[in-house]
């Protein structure tokens, strides 16, 4: 009988943990003296948005920073690390799955063991297709209102009332995102006219002698939409990730470029389909009516596979690919509606809750997993050394659960040692900068007291005293990252994020999640760990 294959992982037996941590009172000074000390380091991870699996964040973040401290070490001189470990530990009443590795160092061995916070189960199926095209309409007009009707954007942080100049790229972004959000609806909107007018229901404001027209204009839309399925197919199967030439590098350029004008093209043609189908139906209304009865319109209107007539069905076999068309359109919206709901309404969910109330019980349901998570590492785990990850909406909770943790300590310092052993903070495919402008949008410009209440519930922004090294990775070619600059003084900055351009998130859309297959978080973690 053949032997199993040799598994890249070992599996240990469950644990029981209840170490205490170091006292606070000495864990700066002890850290600041002893640096190589810190042989036991626990990194904390939120996952992003979307339909995640439970330990799916923890075995990619393992698994990638074992193969970056492989070639590190290899580069070094140093012994290969061994295999990764995966335990079930138990610290203090809550259990926890982790992934263990062993990184080697110049001065001597890190043990470091990888946890998550994991919420997604909570927001599945939570939220309407229609609450997410509101949250995200409304929270565009509010942006666009503010960038155009005030002069600054101001905010209060550490002490003071901080004011960045007005920009007109941010309106211009948020009345994009307006109009394509618009048209899209309405292009659904006719989609689900011209099916019932297939069943024999048609809809009163699209005539029969419509749909030919607004088919034709469907193809602004589907023509360089399947221009880009081909690009993106064309971009994503070579994964280089290690070993770029200039050749690659060259293709790969070229590739994003196309990329960027088949969004800007997709973009257009949305735009274009929904304008012209919308002059079109203003002209055929404007025309003579004639009263059409339900039977005339199922007449004229072809099911697919039937024998219908009437000018339609002329047009429909003068060009067969039309009903392809409308097919084609009707898949392209089911994937669309999945995708808002799994992706963008994780968002909404979340950060809706800091305007209305009806999901503010959800929202914390998330933050208190997380944080429950979190504290067991911090008070149970015994470790010299904590890195706090958060990818998209999960910096978001990231940045919240870290607040909370340094709040806890505020209170209670006896209790709680946070701020001394929280090595670094890392955010990667972040929207913090942008849910900051959002929120400070929904606010009145003269409650200055619920700003410095705001303020107070968010250490991290409150004293550079609370802040540990905060890397920020971010690609122009990410729609939902960007550079954070609201989270720091404008001037001479105590403690400032480390704002990094990720150089292998590059294709656009794609990008937000290209970071975990780059090499740049890893290399930022690594550092964090072992020096």
């Amino acid at each position: 009988m053949p032997g199993k294959p040799d598994a890249p992982f070992t599996v240990e037996p469950p644990v029981a943990q209840r170490l205490a941590p170091p006292k606070p009172e000495t864990d700066l000074e002890a850290l600041r003296a002893a640096p190589a000390a810190r042989d036991r380091v626990a990194v904390f991870v939120c996952h992003g948005m979307g339909q995640q699996v439970r330990f799916q964040t923890i075995d990619g973040l393992a698994t990638a920073l074992h193969e970056y401290a492989e070639r590190y070490q290899k580069q070094q001189g140093l012994p290969a690390p061994p295999k990764p470990a995966v335990r079930v530990a138990k610290l203090g009443s809550k259990e926890l799955g982790r992934a263990e590795l062993k990184l080697q160092t110049s001065t001597g061995t890190r043990t470091v063991h990888v946890y998550e916070g994991y919420w997604a189960p909570l927001t599945e199926g939570r939220i309407t297709l229609r609450a997410t095209v509101l949250f995200f309409l409304k929270s565009g007009w509010q942006g666009i209102r503010m960038s155009l009707f005030r002069r600054t954007f101001v905010r209060f942080l550490f002490g003071g009332f901080v004011s960045w100049p007005r920009s007109f790229r941010t309106p211009l972004i948020f009345l994009l995102a307006l109009v394509l959000v618009s048209a899209l609806i309405g292009i659904n909107a006719v989609q689900a006219a011209v099916l019932l007018a297939w069943i024999g229901r048609g809809a009163p404001w699209l005539p029969a002698t419509a749909i030919p027209q607004v088919t034709e204009d469907l193809l602004w839309l589907l023509i360089p939409a399947s221009m880009l399925t081909i690009l993106y197919a064309t971009r994503l199967l070579p994964r280089w990730r290690r070993g770029e030439t200039a050749a690659r590098r060259a293709i790969r350029r070229t590739l994003d470029a196309l990329l960027y004008a088949g969004c800007v093209l997709v973009a257009a043609g949305i735009i274009g389909a929904a304008s012209l189908m919308a002059v079109h139906l203003e002209r055929i209304h404007r025309a003579p009516r004639v009263v059409v009865t339900a039977d005339q319109t199922a007449s004229a209107t072809p099911a697919i596979g039937s024998g219908a007539t009437g000018r339609w069905t002329a047009r429909v076999k003068a060009f067969p690919w039309w009903t392809l068309v409308w097919i084609a359109v009707g898949g392209v919206s089911l994937a669309a509606r999945w995708w808002i709901l799994q992706f963008l309404g994780d968002v909404a969910i979340y950060l809706s809750a800091y305007r209305v109330s009806v999901f503010d019980a959800l929202r914390d349901q998330i933050q208190d997993v997380c944080c429950t998570a979190a504290r067991a590492v911090y008070e149970h785990g015994g470790y010299d050394q904590h890195v706090i990850v958060g990818h998209s909406l999960g910096s978001v909770i990231a940045y919240d659960t870290l607040n909370r943790l340094l709040l806890d300590e505020a209170m209670e310092p006896e209790k709680h040692s946070v701020r001394a052993r929280t090595r670094g903070f890392i955010t990667f495919g972040s929207p913090l900068d942008k849910t900051a402008y959002l929120f400070r949008a929904q606010a009145d410009p003269r409650s200055q007291l619920r700003e410095g209440l705001a303020t107070a519930i968010q250490p991290l922004i409150a004293n550079y005293v609370n802040r540990p090294e905060w890397v920020n990775l971010w690609s122009r070619a990410d729609i939902i990252s960007g550079r954070l600059d609201y989270y720091d003084e404008r001037t001479d900055p105590a403690n400032p994020i480390d704002n990094v351009v990720d150089p292998f998130a590059t294709t656009p859309l794609a990008a937000h999640t290209q970071y975990w297959r780059g090499t740049e978080l890893y290399k930022r973690l690594h550092r964090m760990i072992v020096t």
